[in-house]
């Protein structure tokens, strides 16, 4: 009969249908476990770490150590959770040749952004301080009397909305900066709570891209010191450029 004739073919085919299905899934499985294998290997080679090395790193990102420090590097993690002197050693050198690489590449940057800034503020508001007072005191990094070092200085007082404006948008663009709080009267709790108030991440203090600096009298020197009418508003930005403060 034909019934029975066709019955064994639809078996068949059924059974071809569920071993493909069957089939079909595990390769979409094996691809995704590539793809996911791969990137993971991928995101360690950026940091100079092995798979193994990335593993741990989301372990310990997990746990205590996530908390403590959720935005911490993958190398200053596995450095800081270090189980012996070697190992500490050994991320500790990874960490400084990443360090090199990175302010080689940043300062680079820094020479073209120097050269675009000497281009683009001419013409623009130049605020021109007295020779005998300088800007910056001995004890600090002080700027050359030419050429420029490219950094922004940035004017603040503690009840000065806008000022945290500033200083979070210039954090965020990763731009070098100095911060001076005016009326901090030499007290230090004071600048660290006005740093603490506006979200300034200690990280990027403690690498130097941002420095939290006493004002010192040298907002009210430059009112009275400048050619330019600066006005008494906060916050003030000036960029060093071809030997000149530059209004921001």
């Amino acid at each position: 009969m034909r019934f029975v004739r066709i019955l064994p073919l639809l078996l068949v085919i059924a059974s071809t249908v569920h071993a493909n299905g069957t089939s079909s899934a595990m390769v979409d499985s094996q691809v995704r476990n590539t793809e996911l294998a791969r990137t993971a290997e991928e995101k360690a080679a950026e940091w100079g770490l092995t798979t193994e090395d990335w593993k741990r790193y989301q372990e310990l990102m997990d746990g205590p150590r996530g908390i403590y420090s959720p935005g911490l590097d993958p190398v200053s993690v596995l450095g800081i959770e270090a189980r012996t002197d070697e190992e500490r050693m050994h991320y500790a050198r990874i960490q400084a040749q990443m360090e090199t690489q990175r302010m080689q590449k940043e300062l680079l940057y820094q020479r073209a952004y120097d050269e675009a800034v000497g281009v683009v503020v001419q013409g623009q508001q130049v605020v021109n301080l007295k020779p005998e007072k300088p800007m910056f005191s001995s004890s600090e990094a002080r700027l050359p009397a030419s050429g420029g070092s490219g950094r922004l200085a940035l004017f603040v007082t503690s009840d000065c909305a806008p000022c945290v404006q500033k200083a979070n948008a210039l954090q965020q663009s990763n731009t070098p900066f100095d911060i001076y709080v005016v009326g901090s009267e030499g007290d230090d709790s004071k600048v660290r709570s006005w740093a603490r108030s506006a979200g300034i991440e200690p990280e990027k203090v403690r690498s130097r891209q941002i420095t939290l600096n006493h004002d010192e009298g040298r907002w009210a020197d430059l009112q009275e010191s400048s050619e330019a009418k600066l006005g008494t508003d906060l916050p003030l930005a000036l960029r060093f450029a071809n030997g000149k403060w530059v209004l921001q």
